[in-house]
Formats: structure tokens, sequence, C-alpha cells
């Protein structure tokens, strides 16, 4: 970041945006700085990131029932990533922000709010049942084609978890109840507003963690980019089959000129008949110019087309592809897959594991999910070279388990 660059002043908020500058912050400046060091633990290959709900924007009051759904998916599927690869994870839920029906900023930031409440009540209290993982791991693995093709791993994954239970650590507290959550950054004025300073002064973004730019953010020199530019948050930038480096690299010097290990983080979303031509050039560029970003899959978003009712779907076997081929590419490169962003609905989400996610949004269903999360960890053993049983992680994820415990 260029910390030369002031931040925006409130001469410059839209109205509607104004009054929020008198409200408490959402997230805290700690916990948005303590983001930056996990960001650059995943750029340095020290960790994985698992990012739930790119696909489709929150309700603009989300109820307990839902955030609970989605909050339990996520802990189930960074219980299985953290095992299978040995790796701390990351876990960003994209869960507050820009939502559906949301007709004023302070409708936005009040539904916000309110889901982080219920966010960071769910995570201080968090007791579900202790064999919920383990007896929802083997339900998918008996449950269907695909499951019974991760049946091994699938119960050796299960055993471990419970070894880890034996030793004192519980997989649904990882990182010490460590929990993110970002948005899209739609309303420059929004952000602005929700600016705050820390303790050295500078600006932090307290209207989430980390903050998402899309495809609708506009050119290197926009708004968007011109505040984000300024704010210290992590940054995330959602890439597709089109975009071209020299794009990447504007935004590489316009966001991260010192090169701070993890301060942008890719999120590609390319198609599998797209990924393995687009990822390894803007890997090759990005890396000749010095920077330690984060590369992360969005499969799920770069695999969508319309079904002829006009509905957003994907078609799994290519959300799948899209994912082992992200893997491959790095390994290939000798560089790190950062990890995964995917849209699911919880548990209650409909959906075959074998055909397409026919929803508005193409949210995956539980059996999804954890079909691409054991074809991700797959990929991620075949990269390390450790084809043995999974059982042979317990030790070493119950370390990585204990390596990111609040600074």
């Amino acid at each position: 970041m260029s910390d030369h660059q002031p931040p925006f002043r409130g001469t410059e908020l839209g109205a509607a945006a104004h009054g929020l500058a008198e409200l408490p912050p959402l997230v805290q400046v700690a916990e948005c700085e303590l983001l930056r060091r996990r960001m650059a633990a995943v750029a340095r290959g020290e960790a994985v990131l698992l990012h739930i709900g790119q696909g489709a924007a929150p309700a603009p009051a989300p109820s307990e029932g839902s955030l609970g759904e989605r909050l339990g998916m996520l802990l189930q599927l960074a219980n299985v990533l953290t095992y299978a690869t040995a790796l701390p994870v990351i876990r960003i839920g994209w869960m507050i922000g820009q939502g559906t029906g949301v007709r004023s900023a302070r409708e936005m930031y009040d539904g916000s709010a309110r889901a982080l409440n219920l966010i960071r009540a769910a995570i201080a209290g968090w007791s579900p049942d202790r064999r919920r993982t383990h007896d929802r791991i083997r339900a998918f693995a008996a449950g269907s084609e695909r499951g019974a093709r991760h049946r091994d791993r699938a119960e050796e994954t299960a055993r471990g978890l419970a070894f880890l239970r034996a030793c004192g650590v519980d997989p649904d507290r990882l990182a010490g109840g460590e929990f993110f959550v970002g948005h899209e950054g739609l309303l420059p004025d929004y952000e602005v507003a929700l600016t705050r300073f820390g303790g050295d002064q500078r600006p932090y973004a307290t209207s989430g963690h980390l903050l998402w730019m899309g495809d609708r953010a506009g050119g290197v020199d926009g708004t968007l980019v011109e505040h984000f530019a300024r704010i210290r948050n992590p940054i995330a930038v959602g890439l597709g089959p089109t975009t071209e480096p020299d794009q990447v690299l504007g935004l590489l010097d316009r966001l991260d000129p010192c090169r701070e290990p993890g301060r942008l983080t890719f999120v590609l979303g390319a198609g599998a008949g797209r990924i393995r031509d687009v990822l390894p050039t803007l890997v090759e560029k990005v890396t000749a110019e010095g920077a330690l970003v984060c590369w992360v899959s969005d499969p799920v978003r770069g695999n969508a087309d319309r079904t002829s009712k006009g509905w957003s779907a994907c078609r799994f076997d290519r959300v799948l592809d899209e994912a082992r081929a992200f893997v491959e590419v790095h390994q290939a490169l000798g560089t790190h897959p950062g990890g995964v962003s995917l849209d699911t609905g919880g548990q209650r989400a409909t959906g075959s594991a074998t055909g397409r996610a026919e929803l508005p949004g193409g949210p995956l269903s539980g059996d999804q999910s954890l079909d691409l999360v054991f074809t991700l960890a797959e990929a991620y053993r075949g990269r390390a070279g450790a084809d043995g049983p999974l059982s042979s992680n317990d030790t070493a994820a119950a370390i990585a388990t204990a390596k990111l415990r609040p600074d």
C-alpha cells in the first residue's frame, strides 16, 4: 500500500451514507490486522484459504438458521481440508454486505451488524454434537456414487478427526475460533463512511475484514480501486477467463506497490476448459513482478451457465475439473495453490452430487461441497507426494491447528 496517500474525507461522502460515519465499526481494526497476517501465511504457502459465499449475495437480514447452516458447513469443510493438507485453514465467509433487496446504506449496515452478532455468538458458544462432522462425512461417503469414490479417504479423515479430539484438539474450534467476513465493495460511499483509523493512524475499512473487487469495479483508476489502494485491509480481486495480464499487473501496481505478502488475493474463475491456458500466464507474470499474492480458485463461478429457465447453473463435473487443474497448474509452476472460494447453501441446499446445481446463483449442496473439498484435498496430497493413508497426517494436523492461535 502507498502509505503517503490520505484517506477520503467526509466531504466526499454521498448523503445517503454520510450518517454511517458516526456509527460503530462493524469489524475491529485489530481483526483486520490479524487477517493481514493470516493472508501473508497463505501467500507464503503456510496455510490454505477456505471462502464460502462468493456466488450469491446474502439477504439483508439473514436468519439464525440460515447462518447456522452455512457456518456449520464451513466448519465441516475446514475440518476436512485441515486434516487432509496438514495446513491451517483460514475461514472467511461472505455473510454480510450488499444483500438482495437492500434499499439503503443504513439497511445494509443494520443487516450486516445483525449477521455479525449471530456469527460471533455462534462461534463463541459453538457446541455441536461431537459426532456431527464424523457422521456427516460417513453419510456422504455412503450416500452417493461420488461419495463412494471418496470412501476410504472419508473413513480415514473421520478416524483422524476422532484422534484429534482424543488428543484434546477440537476441530470445530480451529485456530482459536477465528472467523473472518468479507464482501464485494459495490458502494464506494458506504465503504468510505465505515473507514476508521488504527493506532498507527492508517485507514482500515471496518465494513468487513476482506474487501472484494469484482468485474464491475471499473478500471485501474476507478473510484473503488482508489479507495482500496488507501486502506490497509487485505484485498481480493476477482479474475475471469478474459482477464488480460496487463490488467492484473496494473491492479498489482495500484493496490500492492510495496509487494506485501498476502496484501492481494487473486480469485480466478476461468472455467474448466480455460484454466490451464489462463492461470500459468497470470501466475508467471505476477511472480516475475516480485509479488507474493494469494491464488484462490473459484470453480463454481468459472463454470456457471444459464438453464432454459434463465437460472445460473453449474456442471458439477466441470467444477471438479477446474479445482483439480488449479492445483496441478501450481504444482507444475512450483507455486502455492492458496485455496478455494465456493458458494454453498449449507446442508439443506438441493442439487445432485453428480449433475448441476440448478438454483439461482448456483449454490452447491452439502454433498457437492464435501465432494469438492475431498477432491481438492486429494490434489493437494498429490502435490506433496504424500500418497499414503491420511492417518499419517494426524500429528501434523494437530500441530497445524495449534499454529494459528490468536496473537
